[in-house]
Parts: structure tokens; C-alpha cells; sequence
């Protein structure tokens, strides 16, 4: 299964974790052939999608791109930025749509591992330049083959009105995104493009430590985390057919307990044959929301930021999410099974991508080391 990046909106909480451990584009493709990064992607699916440039939201994003990582892929001025389609197969079709961008490219004041999430704090003074651009995504049906074209109507092209050169600085790409307005309904437009992206593996993947109770009525429950590595955000996901309310996430310590094991019953409380699967040292609300495409599903993220701190590497963390179901018990929760896994190791690869999804004009986003879109640099 590919990993999505969510439509999420901004929800960092500092410091929890931590204490707990484009005028119309639509040109024919250049002559030669473009560079692509991560090089790896050139020819080849990445293991995830997002939404960059377009979403059917409006969102605030940003990239911040280390010298390093940029001058061992890229070499020569960069006369546009190219995104093709994600084509896993089997996927959804493409609704196209037109949307407004505004882009803009300039060195970045700090590097991807010291990412803020406050936008301004990421580029350096004045920006190279300046794009107010209107795009208009094509309809494609779902792809058969992977990965999709770097040509259109695969792909699409944010043509630069004069080359950026890469200087031996960081480069941080502003990206504000609002999708058009339907002048019959006057409603927005809602196009789903999203585009091939690469998103680190997990280091190790999850274990289950309990199964949950209560959840017949709310139809299959489903978890998971994202984005456990040191100056990564882990996200805590939470996919279930109740669309209201807040679901709490219960955060604890993977710790050895003499003799036994982490477990809370909840039979006193009303919720027999329900179990805590770990000692909580953080309960977390998120609201449940209906996600655009199916709206019988709710959605809930936590987002967390882990500190760049070798204290914090293979600590490991247990999560259990507790849902509102008056119709489970007296208690009126239900849980979702628990899991455990261990903040990674791995080095941040150069890359950071700042996202504030549901508002354009967002001033503070989620930072993300562990993803990036598949970028062609013209």
C-alpha cells in the first residue's frame, strides 16, 4: 500500500513529543531531458503521492533544499520545476481543475534539518522571484503504467521567467495554492491531482500490541505512524467510520515493567473487556473529520516534531487512540488496537517540506524531513 500524504491542517503541538520521551501553464515538453530529484525516481515509481503543487484545498507549502543535496543532483541553472503524476496502478482517476499559485524562489535562511515551521524563517531576504500563475490540471483516468510521463498531460511545468541558478546555497521554495472558483456556483473547485513523491520507509515497522474493543458499530478501524526519525514529525493517524467528535490519543513509553506487562483495564470505568495497552504519559485530542472522497470515513492526525537529539534515537513509544461511541458502553469509548515503535536513526536527507493544508495564507506549517515530491528541474 503507498503512503498519502494527508490533507492536514496546522496542529503542531511543540514540544509534546519531546516531553513524552503560476497566466494559464500548459507548455509542450523542453528540449532535453530534465533533472530529476531524488535520481533515484528519473525513471522509476516513488513509494508515496502528495499534493504539490495543486490540491483541492487551499495550502500554504514550502521546500527547503540543503546546497549539498542540490549540487550533487543538480547541475546548471534551473529553468523550471516539472511534476508528473502519481501512477500507482489501480489508483483513482485524476479530476482536473483549474487552481491559482503563487511561487516563490530564494535562498533558504537555514538548513532542512533546522526547518521552522514558521514560513518566514525559512528563506533568506528578498526572494530571486516572484510567480503568480493559474493551472489548469487535466483529467486523466487511472494510470496503467509506472511511473507516469514526464511530458504532458502526465505532468505539468512551472516555467521560471528567468533562470535560478544554484550558487553553492540552499534554495527554499514558497508555494501558495488556491483552487479556482466555478463561475456558475461560485463554488470552489475541488481537483485531485496528486503527484509522485518519495516518502522515507519506516525504520521499523509497527507492533501490534493489543487488539481494540467496542469498534463493531464503527466499522473498521485503522492506525498508523508516519515519520518516526529524529527531526522528523511523526504523525499518529487515526481512520475510522465515526466523521464527529474528537478521538484522544494516548502517547506512552515502551518501558519493561517487572513481572508484567503495560495494560490499564477499563471495566471499572464501564468499557469491560477494553484495554490500555500502555501507561499514558500524554492524552491527545484531534477532531475527526470526513475525508473529501469518502465522506463516511473520519480522519484524525496528531503531528509531532522529534527533536534532532541522539538521546532520543530507538526510544520506543506506545499508542492507543481512544474514540467517542455513546452506543460502545457506558464508558461511550471505543479503542483502536495498540501499537509500539522506535524513534529511527536515520540522517535527514537534505530536504525539508513545510505544509499548512486548508489555508493559504497560513504563516506556520507542519515540517516534514522524511518526503518530498518527485521534482524535474528544467
Amino acid at each position: 500500500m503507498r503512503s498519502l500524504v494527508p490533507c492536514r491542517l496546522d496542529r503542531t503541538r511543540a514540544g509534546v513529543l519531546a516531553v513524552v520521551l503560476l497566466a494559464a501553464v500548459a507548455p509542450a515538453q523542453r528540449a532535453g531531458s530534465p533533472t530529476v530529484v531524488p535520481a533515484e525516481f528519473a525513471a522509476t515509481e516513488a513509494p508515496g503521492l502528495a499534493f504539490w503543487p495543486a490540491a483541492p484545498f487551499p495550502m500554504h507549502h514550502q521546500l527547503v533544499l540543503d546546497a549539498n543535496w542540490l549540487a550533487s543532483q543538480v547541475h546548471g541553472p534551473i529553468d523550471g520545476i516539472r511534476v508528473r503524476r502519481n501512477a500507482d496502478p489501480g489508483g483513482d482517476d485524476a479530476v482536473g481543475g483549474r487552481v491559482h499559485l503563487a511561487l516563490e524562489v530564494g535562498l533558504a535562511a537555514t538548513s532542512a534539518a533546522a526547518a521552522s515551521p514558521v514560513f518566514a524563517d525559512n528563506m533568506a531576504g528578498t526572494p530571486e522571484l516572484t510567480l503568480q500563475l493559474t493551472l489548469d490540471l487535466p483529467a486523466r483516468p487511472s494510470p496503467t503504467i509506472a511511473p507516469a510521463s514526464w511530458a504532458e498531460p502526465d505532468a505539468v511545468l512551472l516555467p521560471f521567467p528567468s533562470p535560478v541558478r544554484v550558487r553553492g546555497a540552499g534554495l527554499c521554495l514558497d508555494l501558495r495554492t488556491r483552487p479556482a472558483v466555478d463561475p456558475g456556483t461560485g463554488v470552489p473547485l475541488a481537483p485531485y491531482w496528486p503527484v509522485d513523491a518519495w516518502i522515507r520507509p519506516p525504520e521499523q515497522p509497527l507492533e501490534p500490541l493489543g487488539g481494540g474493543c467496542g469498534i463493531g458499530a464503527l466499522d473498521v478501524t485503522t492506525t498508523g505512524v508516519e515519520g518516526l526519525a529524529l527531526a522528523g514529525t511523526a504523525t499518529f493517524q487515526l481512520a475510522t467510520q465515526r466523521t464527529d467528535g474528537l478521538a484522544t490519543l494516548a502517547l506512552g513509553l515502551d518501558l519493561p515493567v517487572p513481572g508484567g506487562e503495560q495494560r490499564i483495564e477499563l471495566g471499572a470505568l464501564g468499557a469491560p473487556g477494553c484495554t490500555l495497552h500502555l501507561w499514558p504519559l500524554a492524552l491527545l485530542p484531534a477532531p475527526l473529520t470526513a475525508l473529501p472522497r469518502t465522506p463516511s470515513r473520519g480522519l484524525a492526525l496528531i503531528e509531532e516534531r522529534i527533536p534532532n537529539l541522539p538521546a532520543f534515537a530507538s526510544v520506543g513509544l506506545r499508542s492507543q487512540w481512544i474514540i467517542p461511541d455513546p452506543g460502545a458502553n457506558a464508558l461511550g469509548a471505543a479503542l483502536s488496537p495498540a501499537h509500539r515503535a522506535r524513534i529511527g536513526t536515520a540522517t535527514p536527507p537534505g530536504h525539508a517540506w513545510i505544509m499548512a493544508d486548508g489555508d493559504a495564507d497560513a504563516t506556520h506549517g507542519v515540517v516534514w524531513t522524511d518526503r518530498i515530491p518527485v521534482l524535474a528541474f528544467d
